[in-house]
C-alpha cells in the first residue's frame, strides 16, 4: 500500500491474475463438459438394446435362410458400430454425406424390424453433402421421429429429412428439418423436452436425447444456432436445427 504507481500496478496485476484464473477454469470446465457429452453420445450409439434387437433380427433371417438379407443387415450394423467410435477420436464434425450414409445404415436395419411400417424421404442437394455438420445430431432426430412418432401410430407413416442452405445477415447457414406424420407432440411436451424436465422412460433412457443435442450444439456454436420443435401441420412433429456453415474439425 504505497499509494503511488506501484500500488496501482500491483492492483492491476492482481486483477489480471484473477481474470486469467477464471478464464482457465472456464476453459477446463468447457473441455470437461464436451468430453462428458461425447461419452454420453458414444454410449448411446453403442446401445445394447439396439444391438440385441438387431442380432435377434439377424437370427430370424438366418433361420429363414435369407442369406442376402443377413449379409445386408450385418454389414449395416458393422458400419454403425464403426461410426460409433468416431467421438472417441474427438471427431466432432462429419460431412453431410457421411451422416446420410450412417442414417442409411440405420434405416436399413430398422426396415427389417419394422417392415413396411415407415418410409424415409431424404431431400439434400449434392453441393450441400460436402458441408460439415456436428457428428450424430441428425440420426437421433430421425430415430426420435421413428420411435416417438411413427411406431406409436400403429400404421405406416412417412419421415422426411430435408437439408437446405440459407443466408442470414450475409452469413451462410444450413437448416436441417426432420418431420414425421406420426402421433404428434403437445406444447406441454415440447416445453418438457426443451427444458429437460421430461421423465426418462425405458424406451428413451439409452437414447441420445434432445437435451444432449442442445448442450452439444451450445458447446460447438454458442448462441449461433437455433433448435425448434413443433406440431406439424397435417399431423406429426417437425424438428428444425439451424447451424452456421463452414464449420469443420
Amino acid at each position: 500500500h504505497t499509494r503511488d504507481e506501484f500500488e496501482t500496478l500491483g492492483k492491476d496485476f492482481n486483477q489480471m491474475v484473477v481474470r486469467l484464473n477464471a478464464s482457465v477454469q472456464a476453459s477446463l470446465q468447457h473441455e470437461k463438459d464436451k468430453h462428458d457429452l461425447e461419452y454420453e453420445v458414444l454410449v448411446a450409439q453403442i446401445n445394447p438394446h439396439f444391438i440385441y434387437n438387431t442380432l435377434n433380427t439377424i437370427i430370424y433371417l438366418a433361420k429363414k435362410e435369407q442369406g442376402g438379407d443377413v449379409v445386408k443387415i450385418t454389414k449395416a450394423l458393422i458400419d454403425l458400430l464403426q461410426d460409433g467410435i468416431k467421438l472417441s477420436d474427438n471427431k466432432n464434425y462429419s460431412t453431410v454425406e457421411e451422416e446420410l450414409w450412417i442414417i442409411g445404415n440405420y434405416i436399413c436395419i430398422q426396415n427389417y424390424r419394422y417392415k413396411n411400417m415407415f418410409k424415409m424421404i431424404v431431400d439434400c442437394s449434392e453441393e450441400l453433402k460436402k458441408e460439415h455438420v456436428p457428428t450424430s445430431v441428425i440420426q437421433p432426430l430421425v430415430e426420435n421421429a421413428l420411435f416417438h412418432g411413427i411406431v406409436p401410430l400403429g400404421h405406416p407413416g412417412r419421415i422426411w429429412l430435408t437439408l437446405r442452405r440459407e443466408v442470414r445477415n450475409e452469413s451462410g447457414y444450413i437448416r436441417i428439418c426432420v418431420s414425421d406424420e406420426g402421433v404428434g407432440v403437445s406444447e406441454e411436451k415440447v416445453r418438457a423436452i426443451m427444458d429437460g424436465s421430461m421423465r426418462l422412460t425405458d424406451v428413451s433412457r439409452n437414447h441420445i436425447g434432445v437435451q444432449n443435442i442442445i448442450k452439444r450444439l451450445t458447446l460447438l456454436y454458442g448462441d449461433e444456432y437455433q433448435l425448434s420443435i413443433r406440431a406439424r401441420e397435417g399431423g406429426g412433429t417437425q424438428v428444425e436445427v439451424l447451424i452456421p456453415l463452414g464449420t469443420n474439425q
